[in-house]
């Protein structure tokens, strides 16, 4: 009793003991036999401080060969029988019984025998009786007092018993009445370990954000994004949100250096991995306004971007628990990302011109100009909702042209392209290099702004300034396809310019070029 409660005054002052089984200094437990290992198990176990529990591997599968810290010693892996399911049971019991955590006050009874009997109470007072008999080759008769306690339900065993036999090497965690502990851990959870959680994850999150360390936890259980945004300084913080239910059918993408902040109905376990390896796991934390939400830290790749899995298990309030997986897309750091914001002619297929307005409109291009690869590809898709998104219009799908001189002509495409560069504001640059007749070029340019605070977006051609083997004069002819189509509709516009829009505009450029014509 002595040792039991300076090690309690230990663990409660000086950081929580764990209490082990069997070290590596002793016999195994096996080695005397299987019973005095069971015994001793569920005595280490149930007389732990806040359910501090260890023990090393080869104890389930009752090893008898010692624990050498240096070789590799046999840890009879899969043998039967096996205390498999009593350490199990052991562990459920000490992680979900609120007898068994931080803050429960224990204290030792009389049993008039042999036997060790632990009363462990909790703050919310729920009581559980551990009754222990050491002795492996005899029953034990015990006498508790009734005014201390009354029960005679075993949580280890799950059924009815003698509390006042016990047989050899004989253990029960009794409970005045049945409690199968089949409620997740979340729901179980006292409310001081949930703050003390949710004060390290709104500090870890400080921490990243370079922010003072908060003090209280209030706001961040009510909403962590806005904690997020108010800890970054910034309406949209390096945030993605991942919402159980709705994302596992997509592949979300996730920069490094960001947090993945994960949200759900039902309290649920996350785990990041890649490949084989674990990168973080949480378990969830209640909001006051319902709901749970777990962070987690991807971390600061500095390579190539990584598939990781979000491995969910989820704890419905009436149901079995249930398991889901869900690809991420980990992408490099902006300062680690590379994008080609130029290129000539073998580059230009894969290579976009892609600008945005304040309301949602778009305009997406390849560099390869005339080529339409999807669906989506657009002049200007415009949003017609001004209040809020919708899905956006193509008005404007593409715009072919040719250049004529002196009667010859030449489609302005991918093969007479020489420079693709994009730009900032919006704009993109294509540098043209085209056949004019008589073994003569015409260098022809083309700038696409893309409106800034409206749909609207404008095309500018322009040629080199004049030198002595340029045609004098030349034109342009251009048809714009345009369409009225909702953006995820498949376009019309290979049917051809001629049933899009009949007339082909055409233009006269003069050699000297003005900026704003």
């Amino acid at each position: 009793t002595g040792c039991e409660n300076y090690a309690r005054y230990c663990s409660e002052h000086f950081g929580t003991l764990i209490h082990f089984a069997e070290t590596h200094d002793n016999l195994r437990l096996a080695a005397t036999s299987a019973r005095y290992s069971a015994m001793r198990c569920a005595l280490t176990a149930l007389f732990s401080h806040s359910g501090a529990f260890g023990f090393a591997n080869g104890v389930e599968f009752l090893a008898a060969e010692r624990i050498d810290v240096h070789g590799a010693g046999s840890l009879n892996w899969g043998a039967e029988p096996n205390l498999v399911p009593l350490l199990r049971r052991l562990n459920e019991i000490l992680a979900e019984h609120p007898a068994f955590w931080s803050g429960a006050r224990t204290e030792f009874l009389e049993t008039g025998s042999g036997c060790v009997a632990l009363l462990r109470r909790a703050p919310t007072g729920e009581e559980v009786l551990a009754v222990i008999n050491p002795d492996c080759d005899h029953d034990a008769s015990i006498d508790l007092p009734p005014d201390r306690f009354r029960g005679n339900y075993d949580l280890i065993s799950q059924k009815h018993v003698d509390p006042h036999w016990i047989p050899a090497g004989g253990f029960y965690c009794l409970s005045a009445y049945p409690w199968s502990g089949a409620a997740p851990l979340a729901v179980n959870e006292p409310r001081r370990v949930t703050e003390q959680r949710a004060l390290l994850a709104v500090r870890r999150a400080a921490v990243f954000f370079q922010a003072p360390l908060p003090e209280r936890v209030d706001g961040f259980l009510a909403d962590p994004w806005a904690e997020c945004c108010r800890l970054s300084q910034s309406q949209l913080p390096p945030v993605t949100v991942f919402r159980i239910g709705r994302d596992e059918r997509r592949v979300v993408p996730v920069t490094a250096g960001e947090i993945l902040l994960v949200e759900s109905e039902v309290p649920f376990r996350a785990e990041l991995t890649m490949g084989e390896q674990t990168l973080r796991c949480a378990k969830s934390l209640p909001r006051k306004n319902g709901g749970e939400f777990a962070l987690l830290f991807p971390g600061r790749e500095p390579q190539a971007r990584r598939n990781l899995t979000l491995k969910i298990e989820v704890y419905p309030a009436n149901g079995k628990p249930e398991r889901r997986n869900a690809p991420l897309l980990l992408l490099p750091p902006p300062d680690r990302a590379l994008f080609r914001m130029e290129g000539g002619q073998e580059e230009a297929p894969e290579l976009l011109a892609f600008s945005s307005n304040d309301r949602g409109g778009m305009t997406m291009v390849r560099a390869a100009w005339g080529m339409l690869n999807s669906k989506y590809e657009a002049l200007l898709a415009a949003n017609g909702s001004a209040p809020y998104p919708v899905n956006r219009r193509v008005m404007f799908t593409r715009c072919r042209g040719w250049l004529v001189a002196d009667g010859f002509s030449h489609e302005i495409d991918a093969r007479t392209l020489q420079k693709f560069v994009q730009g900032t504001e919006n704009c993109a640059q294509w540098h043209f290099r085209i056949p004019s007749g008589q073994q003569r070029l015409t260098d022809l340019f083309l700038r696409m702004e893309g409106g800034l605070d409206g749909d609207a977006v404008r095309l500018i051609f322009r040629r080199r300034e004049a030198h002595p083997d340029a045609v004098p004069e030349v034109r342009i002819i251009l048809r714009p396809d345009l369409e009225d189509r909702d953006n995820h509709e498949v376009t019309k516009a290979y049917l051809g310019a001629e049933k899009l829009f009949p007339a082909a505009v055409t233009a006269e450029i003069p050699q000297k070029y003005h900026q704003r014509p």
